[in-house]
C-alpha cells in the first residue's frame, strides 16, 4: 500500500497545481486516474496528501482512514457520524451499538428495545409497561368457524392533526361496518382514544388493548406513545407490547414506537395478532425494526399450530420501492395473502384530500408468520384496500391512509 508512497504524493500535487487532466499515473496496482480514490484503506494513516479510499473518510487528530459512516467501535465527532443501529457515546467519542440488559447507559448510550436507563444506578433495566386493556358493553356478532375478517387503519389522529369531528366520523363509519370484522387494529390513535374506544365498545369491540399515552404524557423520554390499539370481538387472554427504543430517526424519535401483542381466543383455537408501526424515516432504521419484531415473535414461543398474523403501518412502499418491500418480508419471514380490489394503494394523493404525498404508495398491510411449520391460513384468504368515506357523503376523506381489510379463511384440520 505504502510501496509507492512518494509517486502518490507528487502525483496528486501535480493535480493540485495543473488541474484534473493533467492526473493520471500508474503504480503497482494498475493504473490511477483521476476518478481513482482508492489509496488508503481501512485503518492505514492519512492526511490531504494521502486520502483515504472510496466509502472511507481520514478521521481528524486520529489520521487514519475509516468507514464513512462509521461502525461499531470506530470513532466519531460531529461531521463523522455513526451509520445507522450505533450511537456515538460521549469521552469514548466510539460508535456503539444500543446497551442490553445491565450494561451502563446515558444521553448518548441508549438502551435497546424493550429496556430502559434506570436512574441513579445508570443501568438498562426491563421496561414496565402498562398498556390499558379490558372488557366492557356487548360483544358483537362474530364471522364463524371458518373465516376472520380483520381490518388494519392507520386513523390520522396525530397532534398537529387532531381532528375530533374526522374522530367522529371515523367511529361513526366503525360503526356502520360493526358486523364486518372481528378484529381491527389501529394506529395514530394519540388523540382521541377515550372516545374511540368508546365508539368501538360501541360497534361490538368489547375487548380491548391500547396505548393511553397521547402527546406530552411524557414516559421515559418519549413525547407521546405508540399510538397503537386492537379491538376484538373475541376475548384478549394475553398481552404485551415492545418498544423500538434507540432504533428509530427523526421525529419517529419523539414517539415511543414499538410492536403490540395480543393472544387472542377465536372460537376453539389460538390467533396471535401483532399490531406496529415502523419509522417513516428510513429504510436504513426500519431493518432494525424488521428485526425487533421477529425477536418479539420468537420471544413468544408461540406453538406451531397457532396461526400468527403481523399487521399495520410498515411504512415500506410496495409500488415504488418492491427490493426494501421484499428485504423486510424475508426479515419478517412473512408472507402475503391474495390481494383483491381495485385500489392498489394505502396513501393515494389522488383519491385522498387528506394526503399530500406525491405519488400513490402501498404501507399497510397484514401478513401471516410463514415460518417453517407454523399454520398458515387458508390459500382462499383475500386482502384489499377500502376507501372509507364519511357516511353519508362520497367525498369527505377519514384518514390520509386507506384500511386494508382481510377475509382470512382458516383451516379447521
Amino acid at each position: 500500500m505504502k510501496s509507492n508512497l512518494s509517486v502518490l504524493k507528487l502525483s496528486l500535487l501535480v493535480k493540485l497545481l495543473l488541474g484534473d487532466e493533467a492526473f493520471s499515473i500508474t503504480n503497482s496496482a494498475g493504473v490511477l486516474t483521476k476518478d481513482t480514490t482508492e489509496i488508503q484503506c481501512y485503518e492505514d494513516g492519512c492526511w490531504w496528501l494521502d486520502p483515504c479510499c472510496e466509502n472511507f473518510s481520514c478521521h481528524p487528530f486520529i489520521q487514519r482512514c475509516y468507514n464513512e459512516p462509521r461502525r461499531e467501535g470506530e470513532p466519531c465527532l460531529a461531521g463523522y457520524e455513526c451509520a445507522p443501529g450505533y450511537q456515538c457515546e460521549a469521552f469514548a467519542q466510539v460508535c456503539r451499538p444500543p446497551a442490553t440488559l445491565g450494561e451502563s447507559c446515558g444521553l448518548t448510550r441508549n438502551c435497546g428495545p424493550g429496556l430502559k436507563c434506570e436512574a441513579g444506578t445508570q443501568a438498562c433495566i426491563e421496561q414496565d409497561y402498562t398498556l390499558s386493556s379490558g372488557t366492557s358493553g356487548q360483544c358483537g356478532a362474530t364471522s364463524g368457524d371458518d373465516s376472520l375478517k380483520f381490518l388494519t387503519y392507520n386513523i390520522y389522529q396525530i397532534f398537529f392533526f387532531k381532528d375530533e369531528l374526522r374522530g367522529e366520523r371515523l367511529i361513526e363509519w366503525m360503526q356502520l361496518k360493526a358486523n364486518d370484522y372481528d378484529i381491527v387494529v389501529m394506529q395514530e390513535t394519540w388523540e382521541i382514544m377515550e372516545g374511540l374506544r368508546l365508539g368501538m365498545v360501541n360497534a361490538g369491540y368489547c375487548h380491548y388493548v391500547y396505548d393511553d399515552r397521547a402527546f406530552l404524557d411524557l414516559d421515559n423520554g418519549y413525547g407521546m406513545g405508540s399510538g397503537l390499539a386492537i379491538f376484538s370481538k373475541y376475548p384478549i387472554l394475553e398481552h404485551d407490547f415492545t418498544n423500538f427504543a434507540f432504533y428509530c430517526a427523526e421525529e419517529d424519535c419523539l414517539a415511543d414506537k414499538g410492536v403490540t401483542y395480543a393472544k387472542i381466543q377465536r372460537e376453539k383455537e389460538i390467533v396471535h395478532v401483532l399490531n406496529t408501526h415502523l419509522n417513516a424515516c428510513c429504510h436504513e432504521w426500519r431493518t432494525f425494526q424488521y428485526g425487533v419484531i421477529r425477536d418479539f415473535i420468537d420471544s413468544k414461543q408461540i406453538p406451531l399450530d397457532e396461526m400468527i398474523l403481523i399487521s399495520g403501518d410498515m411504512n415500506e412502499d410496495k409500488l415504488n420501492t418492491r427490493e426494501k418491500f421484499d428485504v423486510m418480508m424475508r426479515t419478517l419471514d412473512a408472507g402475503e395473502f391474495s390481494f383483491a380490489g381495485n385500489q392498489i394503494s394505502s396513501a393515494d394523493p389522488e383519491t385522498n384530500t387528506l394526503d399530500n404525498g406525491t405519488v400513490a404508495k402501498a404501507l399497510d398491510f397484514v401478513f401471516y408468520d410463514k415460518k417453517s411449520g407454523r399454520k398458515a391460513p387458508d390459500s382462499a384468504s383475500t386482502c384489499e384496500y377500502l376507501t372509507p368515506k364519511q357516511v353519508g357523503t362520497d367525498s369527505v376523506d377519514l384518514s390520509d391512509h386507506y384500511p386494508m381489510s382481510c377475509n382470512i379463511k382458516i383451516s379447521m384440520k
